[in-house]
């Protein structure tokens, strides 16, 4: 219930300055329906409550809590950093990507250069990032209805794929929305569809499934 923000300096053999990866944790703690401590009152600030607010286009503690480590952990202004998150954790990642006083290559105090975001099960789909240059990558379980069953993540789904009130479609060249199969359960119950389909290990905590599995299998045959 307390992950950390991972900070990971990566240099290249040929010399040169270093690149970082930047690892947010998902949402954690109370759950939904336990109020007011999902929202606010339970100290850590990677609740639910701050998930509704980014998703409605504010700025939580969860985001400053990136900046925050970033500064810590010594990564300079400027620096090349990519950042990975899963849920929440994509939706901190794709938020601060597309903030211009954050994603910047102009080197100012608290700017940071953004090559890659890399999320999955986050519902990004109407998140733009401010360089253009920043490739946005957001992997989702496709939701499907069949003979085995029915699966897929409905929080990523959550963007409903940028469509806008006009009817139109948003998006960019640098996003890219992946689907991948997801693991069909005998079941129609929300939940238990989730607990396959979203959660980034099995359900057992086994790397061979949820996202960690798929994303693995995916990589190894698609170039």
């Amino acid at each position: 219930e307390n992950g950390q923000i991972g900070v990971q300096e990566v240099r290249s053999v040929d010399g040169g300055d270093p690149a970082f990866i930047i690892q947010v944790p998902p949402t954690e703690g109370a759950s939904p329906t336990d109020v007011p401590g999902a929202y606010g009152e339970q100290g850590n600030s990677r609740d639910w409550g701050s998930n509704i607010r980014m998703v409605a286009g504010q700025h939580p503690a969860a985001m400053d809590d990136v900046r925050a480590a970033m500064e810590a952990a010594g990564v300079p202004p400027g620096a090349e950093v990519m950042i990975v998150g899963h849920s929440q954790g994509g939706i901190v990642a794709n938020h601060l990507s597309a903030d211009p006083t954050f994603n910047s290559a102009s080197g100012d105090p608290g700017t940071y250069n953004v090559t890659h975001t890399f999320s999955v099960g986050s519902p990004v789909q109407t998140v733009i990032p401010s360089q253009l240059s920043t490739q946005s990558v957001n992997v989702n379980h496709e939701n499907t209805i069949g003979p085995g069953g029915s699966s897929g993540d409905l929080i990523a789904a959550l963007d409903l794929n940028g469509v806008q009130i006009d009817g139109g479609i948003l998006g960019a060249p640098n996003r890219h929305e992946v689907s991948l199969p997801g693991y069909p359960v005998p079941a129609l119950h929300p939940v238990t569809v989730l607990e396959s389909n979203h959660d980034s290990t099995a359900p057992d905590g086994g790397a061979d499934g949820g996202y960690s599995g798929s994303v693995g299998r995916a990589t190894a045959t698609d170039p």
